[in-house]
């Protein structure tokens, strides 16, 4: 009897999605949907996000939000299952009207990681697939690419744009890229095209220490009224580029890694670096 009960309510619930995240992407499905009720299909793209990011999420939701009556219709947290995936259900969601998705990664202590809203009006009796790109919300200096693969025997350098992102006011920054002499030997390193050349200050030079090898960078700005970040506190800052040290016959692999040495704001205060992340590159070496 009560095994009849329990699945009695479950045929009654609506709504119900499971949203299956991968570190690649993220796809989710309705399960055992009413027939009239609106069936819904969530993706999450993660395809570009740090894996030092997503390490630190330990908690997921999607917030569903009426705009048109400035409304929440739904907060659902999700749980993580033993097969890797992410489950959580909606019931009695709208149809034929705009509603907003909101997806969030977050860190129970250090507060919202990824975030990544989008808007969609649901039809009764099909499938909606609501598609959300998550972007990181916290201090991110990063390599673009964050992965690369290199032919053993390749002699061409290969490039390396560092970004960051949701710093406000960025000044001024100064930092490490820090490699492996054993497989690269650092070219050079260049101010970015998005920046202004003519009111910015570049400086890079080579050292090494007890670590090992690095290239230093400085990337500051020469009028306090302009900054080297965007309103949303993003940039492109520099371009290293590498070539192999020497020539692989097997497969290998190496990092490329980024330390930050300092960073000011337009007011001339000091941003600690230690609420910056960084990510590093991974760079795969094929015969």
């Amino acid at each position: 009897m009560r095994m009849n009960i329990m699945m009695k309510r479950f045929l009654a619930a609506s709504g119900i999605i499971a949203i299956l995240l991968l570190i690649l992407a993220c796809e989710s499905k309705i399960v055992s949907p009413p027939q009239n009720d609106p069936m819904l299909s969530i993706s999450i793209n993660l395809s570009d996000a740090s894996p030092k990011l997503l390490a630190a999420v330990n908690q997921y939701q999607v917030i569903v939000v009426d705009p048109a009556a400035s409304e929440t219709l739904a907060v659902s947290p999700l749980t993580l299952n033993s097969s890797g995936n992410i489950t959580g259900q909606f019931d009695n969601l709208p149809t034929g009207i705009v509603l907003e998705f909101t997806a969030q990664a977050i860190d129970a202590q250090l507060g919202l990681i990824f975030s990544g809203t989008t808007n969609a009006i649901l039809e009764p009796g099909v499938n909606n697939n609501v598609f959300i790109n998550l972007s990181p919300v916290v201090p991110l200096m990063k390599f673009t690419p964050r992965r690369t693969e290199i032919v053993g025997t390749d002699t061409s350098s290969h490039s390396f744009d560092i970004k960051i992102f949701n710093v406000d006011s960025l000044y001024g920054v100064s930092f490490r890229v820090r490699y492996d002499s054993n497989y690269f030997r650092a070219v050079n390193a260049t101010l970015d095209s998005s920046q202004n050349a003519s009111s910015v200050i570049f400086f890079q030079f080579d050292s090494s220490d007890v670590v090992g090898p690095y290239k230093a960078i400085t990337v500051t700005g020469i009028d306090p009224a302009n900054g080297i970040v965007d309103a949303n506190g993003d940039g492109v800052l520099a371009n290293v580029r590498f070539v192999l040290a020497k020539p692989f016959a097997l497969a290998d692999s190496t990092f490329l890694q980024l330390e930050p040495t300092g960073m000011t704001r337009q007011d001339g205060s000091n941003i600690p670096i230690g609420n910056l992340y960084r990510d590093d590159a991974f760079v795969r070496i094929t015969p």
